[in-house]
């Protein structure tokens, strides 16, 4: 929806995405300067040939300039305008500056997504900047920060670039994070963020499913690197910065070698990357910095019903009983769906089931156990747990290990490989 005299591109009408985003990187673009209302129509023309969509794309691409001129072959958006509220008919699309002064996006009567600047003066400049930053600033001024009334870094998605930051203003009370999206294609929002930690007192960054349960922190800042990765410090590919002054308080990382092109990104998998593009050599992005180290120790990474392993490799597979709830999201890297069970449960705890049976249990062996367990105080024998569980329609699972009973009510997660206990898998008797 932006016109490519201003840097900006999209493909056909079949391809071209719901939503406005940048990719790294591309030639630098001229900005779009508007007194009034500056428009153009969706679906334009796409400007080069890293600039073409995927059918199923999500949206249309805005190409910061890279180091050197060089351009990254993949596709790889690193901001999206409105994710939260994407264009299903692009027939009417248009991305405009209005006549207030701010950036925004249009569909027929209605405005999707709006910078909602408090902008100065109605002669603006939309501009990306060389670093991939999408600016609004006035048309007169010169091209510095003091003169931006609205900057894309102070606003990321799912991805961060060298130069953004992530952390709070203290005057505005803006609070820049990450937030991962669905999957590879739907850029709409999803349940892991990353962000910093530990306003009134020590600070970490940390990474938080449901922006409630966090699952990994940084550690404090000793004043050279956060506690929990040591390994920052004397790295010639990736530094880690903490600032905290009375403005703000935010974390950066830098990429010494200006040759390489890089990105920080909250990923689908709810692990927190930085990924570099070495440019002559490289035919995808390469991960130089992961956390958690292990994909299974992110909260609800394969969803409910399922087991996760590290080895060979982080993987998902369903519990006995249980199939993929949705095969093409899970192939697109969203799981969060998880598994769906085959055979509903005869759950009646008062008589029996098909040919006399009641629900039977599987032995689900060296699994870690998984989160949100009950115990049973007045289940004192391994029948008495199974029974405990037998006679509540909603509990799924049970433990019994050296005279403590736990049962497990709804859904099943961070269920992992590789433990020592023993789960009881609550399935259908026939």
């Amino acid at each position: 929806c932006l016109r490519q005299s201003s840097g900006f591109s999209c493909s056909s009408p079949s391809t071209c995405p719901p939503s406005l985003r940048a990719t790294p990187p591309q030639t630098p673009s001229r900005p779009a300067k508007s007194s009034r209302a500056a428009t153009s129509s969706c679906p334009a023309t796409a400007g080069s040939r890293s600039a073409s969509s995927r059918p199923g794309a999500t949206s249309p691409t805005a190409r910061p300039s890279g180091t050197s001129g060089s351009a990254v072959p993949k596709f790889t958006p690193v901001w999206v305008a409105n994710g939260e509220n994407p264009i299903a008919n692009l027939t009417a699309c248009k991305l405009v500056l209005s006549r207030d002064g701010n950036l925004a996006v249009h569909h027929q009567a209605t405005t999707v997504w709006s910078t909602k600047a408090n902008a100065t003066t109605n002669t603006t400049v939309a501009a990306l900047l060389d670093k991939g930053n999408l600016v609004l600033r006035s048309g007169s001024g010169a091209s510095n920060s003091s003169n931006f009334f609205w900057q894309s870094y102070d606003h990321p998605t799912d991805t961060v670039l060298q130069g953004g930051k992530i952390g709070w203003n203290n005057s505005t009370g803006l609070n820049r994070r990450l937030v991962s999206r669905k999957n590879a294609i739907d850029q709409t929002p999803s349940m892991y963020s990353y962000e910093l930690s530990g306003h009134n007192g020590d600070t970490s960054s940390v990474s938080m499913f449901n922006s409630s349960k966090q699952y990994w922190s940084s550690g404090d800042w000793g004043g050279q690197y956060f506690s929990n990765i040591p390994e920052s410090v004397g790295q010639k590919w990736l530094s880690l910065q903490f600032t905290s002054n009375k403005e703000e308080q935010y974390v950066q990382y830098a990429i010494e070698d200006p040759t390489v092109l890089s990105r920080g990104i909250m990923d689908v998998s709810g692990q927190m990357k930085v990924l570099l593009w070495f440019e002559g050599s490289s035919q995808d992005w390469q991960a130089v910095y992961t956390v958690p180290k292990s994909q299974c120790d992110v909260h609800a990474t394969c969803g409910p019903f399922t087991v996760c392993s590290d080895v060979p490799s982080p993987s998902c597979s369903c519990m006995k009983g249980y199939s993929i709830w949705s095969p093409q999201d899970w192939e697109l890297g969203d799981r969060s769906a998880g598994c769906a069970r085959n055979t509903p449960l005869y759950c009646n705890s008062n008589s029996s089931g098909v040919g006399g049976e009641t629900d039977k249990f599987y032995p689900m062996t060296s699994v870690q156990l998984p989160v949100s367990e009950l115990n049973v105080v007045r289940a004192t024998t391994a029948d008495e747990c199974s029974l405990a569980c037998l006679g509540s329609c909603s509990c799924t699972a049970y433990s019994y290990d050296q005279g403590a009973c736990s049962i497990w009510h709804d859904k099943l997660l961070n269920v992992r490989q590789q433990g020592n206990s023993v789960l009881h898998l609550r399935l259908a008797a026939k």
